[in-house]
């Protein structure tokens, strides 16, 4: 991409719109069914390791580390390793206006 080339990044004007958050602790072995979702889903990790299995890639993701997963992407979720994992998902709409993109 030409902005990157030169340096530049564009303007985005963003708005999140979070619904579906809560945050829970589960113990190791846990594991959620593989599911997709028809908006963003923003995982944080709280306290813990989670291991995320999508159709491209797999992730481990520990204490203060976050993934966004693309819409419609089909993912699984399981707690990693040996201790409990405590996590907030939240689902999101993201809408965004690119403008005065610097060339």
């Amino acid at each position: 991409m030409q902005f990157f080339e030169d340096g530049y990044l564009p303007t985005i004007n963003t708005t999140f719109s979070f619904f579906g958050g809560h945050a829970e602790t589960v113990e190791p072995g846990w594991r959620w069914p593989t599911e997709h979702h028809p908006a963003f889903e923003i995982m944080y990790i709280m306290d813990g390791a989670q291991r995320t299995v999508t159709e491209s890639a797999e992730k481990i993701i520990k204490a203060g580390e976050m993934m966004i997963i693309p819409i419609g992407m089909e993912h699984t979720n399981y707690c990693w390793g040996n201790e409990s994992m405590t996590f907030l998902p939240c689902i999101s709409i993201l809408t965004a206006q690119q403008s005065n993109i610097c060339w």
